[in-house]
């Protein structure tokens, strides 16, 4: 059980790296982003999983499998999408205290958090 969730709080916080990155590559392209969310999670039903696992290739690439519950093999792993936009979103990151990427966050080293132009 230790390493299930030792296993589980790696991941996210990997996850969590992925997103601060994608985040200061939207903010030096002048983009906005919402905060990520996965399949089977908020408004993205768990059958969005097959196709976004077809399209990336997951199977051939990294050999992420999936069961008949749609969950995926190996256990540890994490699919999420990122929405870009132009314009502020109500689910855009608001405040760095409560951003999951604060601890990854490259724009907040620069003096202006993403959220403030």
């Amino acid at each position: 059980m230790i390493f299930d969730a030792a296993g589980t709080t790696a991941v996210e916080r990997a996850a969590d790296a992925c997103e601060a990155s994608i985040v200061a590559a939207a903010h030096e392209r002048g983009l906005y982003t919402n905060f990520r969310f996965s399949p089977g999670y908020g408004d993205m039903p768990l059958s969005a999983q097959p196709v976004l696992l077809a399209t990336l290739d997951a199977q051939r690439r990294l050999g992420i499998t999936l069961s008949k519950s749609l969950l995926m093999t190996p256990t540890k792993s994490v699919t999420a999408v990122v929405g870009l936009f132009g314009e502020p979103q109500p689910s855009s990151h608001v405040r760095c205290a409560d951003c999951l990427c604060r601890d990854f966050c490259r724009i907040l080293r620069t003096g202006s958090p993403c959220w403030k132009r």
